[in-house]
């Protein structure tokens, strides 16, 4: 039998080893956890590059719903306001506004034409009928402008009402070319071409301000 001496020898000799051996299991346990962090590291980016290409499609249709929405407002207060002026062209007496209304019927005859060519070019059979419904809901306003000008004209109120709503009408269709102007969703031919209309209606702008402020010296 070995002594007592030997068996504690070999059991202290058995611990150091146990203890300075490598961890077996430690290897795949790591190599786990990595395979595990680069799968949601792929899914993330994945997640990540949907996200952006979602964000992308919808600014893309966003700015495809504002373009056309725009010309659209446009067009629709361009065609009322020729409207207007081409029904009253020969109402008005007083022969200064007969000149600025003559201006401003000129104007948007031209604004009209460039903005009919371009959404003929460009505007699909959805959006030709959307911008044909926006006229149609111009009726009603149009109606309510020549209401109010047929009680002036029965009050002898025309000329002063009529300057009203012409500078009304007028500042609305500046306000609505230099939104799309200023865009940035447009070619550059439509934009030289608004530009264009733009500043043959500030002319009249400035034609009417004139009008007016020698009308207020006169009282």
């Amino acid at each position: 039998m070995e002594s007592e001496e030997n068996i504690y020898s070999k059991e202290f000799i058995e611990r150091l080893n146990n203890q300075n051996a490598p961890a077996v299991s430690a290897g795949p346990v790591r190599i786990q956890t990595a395979g595990l962090w680069i799968k949601i590291a792929i899914i993330a980016g994945v997640l990540v590059m949907a996200g952006v290409a979602l964000a992308l499609n919808a600014m893309s249709a966003e700015r495809a719903r504002q373009r056309i929405l725009l010309i659209n407002n446009l067009t629709a207060l361009s065609v009322q306001s020729h409207e207007v002026t081409k029904k009253y062209q020969n109402n008005i007496n007083d022969t200064k506004i007969r000149v600025v209304n003559e201006h401003f019927f000129q104007s948007l005859f031209g604004l009209n034409n460039d903005l009919e060519a371009y959404t003929k070019k460009v505007y699909s059979k959805e959006q030709d009928k959307v911008l044909k419904d926006d006229l149609k809901k111009t009726k009603t306003s149009l109606q309510d402008i020549f209401d109010r000008l047929h009680k002036a004209d029965l009050n002898e109120t025309l000329s002063r009402s009529y300057i009203h709503e012409l500078t009304s009408l007028l500042d609305q269709n500046i306000t609505a070319l230099q939104k799309a102007i200023n865009s940035g969703y447009y070619g550059k031919e439509l934009v030289e071409q608004l530009k264009k209309h733009n500043t043959e209606l500030l002319k009249v702008q400035a034609e009417i301000k004139n009008l007016e402020e020698q009308r207020a010296k006169q009282k």
